[in-house]
């Protein structure tokens, strides 16, 4: 697209983007690298290159614009966000809709805006290519809890893993990776026995009993040793706790 402006026209359209630019980046990072890098890489353009590059950003929505910032260093607040925003006139909160059974027709508007944004859901890279992939031996294990250790913890999931594993709903995964592949021993030797025999199993076939986990069990007796009660292995003791308690309080009202 060639650019139609006269030279006066064109320079003052420029000055506009720029000022957007430079200001937008000056409210969300105080540092001013960002702002700095986006200067140096667009003043040393002439007029002609600066129409085209202009041209190839507005047509291609691959492009755009990146805040490189340091976490707990120079990363923008939502104060600042927000503020950015406004100047941008982005709305950060607009009201919803929500289709009930499925008719837009028939859409209930929520009753007070939200925020609202881009969520990216990436994939269980780590999991999908290492986890199920490199982990070949599941040997090396805790004496206290039986999780995986050493060279073989590669094959242990992390929190942050169980976390994305429950958002996704991956409630099965969730039983397969934090029970007999876990420190689910019991079950680890059923799951072993049934595919030497039969060739494969399912997570219902394998009866879930808390008691058997080793990580629980060994907490619980930390409590216990430290004179408390737990109903992590048998709601049990945390009842006979509570009546207990419940006992002294009563012997200390009738006195």
């Amino acid at each position: 697209m060639k650019n139609t402006f006269s030279k006066s026209e064109f320079t003052k359209k420029r000055k506009l983007i720029m000022d957007m630019i430079t200001t937008v980046f000056s409210i969300l990072d105080k540092s001013g690298k960002n702002t700095k890098y986006y200067i140096e890489k667009l003043s040393t353009l002439n007029d002609d290159q600066f129409h085209k590059w202009l041209v190839g950003f507005l047509e291609d929505d691959k492009k755009n614009f990146y805040l490189e910032v340091l976490p707990y260093e120079s990363e923008p607040t939502l104060v600042e966000i927000k503020k950015a925003a406004d100047y941008l006139k982005v709305p950060l909160e607009e009201h919803v809709y929500f289709p009930t059974d499925g008719d837009k027709e028939g859409a209930i508007e929520s009753n007070e805006k939200v925020v609202c944004g881009y969520l990216l859901i990436k994939k269980m890279q780590q999991m999908l290519e290492k986890k199920n992939t490199y982990s070949i031996n599941i040997d090396q294990r805790s004496s206290k809890t039986q999780q995986l250790t050493r060279d073989d913890k590669i094959a242990r999931i992390t929190d942050l893993e169980s976390i994305a594993l429950t958002t996704f709903g991956a409630n099965e995964a969730l039983k397969e990776f934090l029970g007999p592949r876990g420190d689910d021993m019991k079950r680890k030797q059923q799951m072993y026995k049934k595919v030497m025999e039969e060739g494969a199993i399912t997570n219902q076939e394998l009866i879930s009993d808390v008691t058997d986990r080793t990580t629980l069990n060994t907490v619980d007796i930390y409590f216990t040793a430290g004179g408390i009660r737990t109903d992590l292995i048998d709601p049990v003791t945390m009842e006979m706790s509570r009546r207990v308690d419940r006992e002294d309080i009563n012997k200390e009202n009738v006195k």
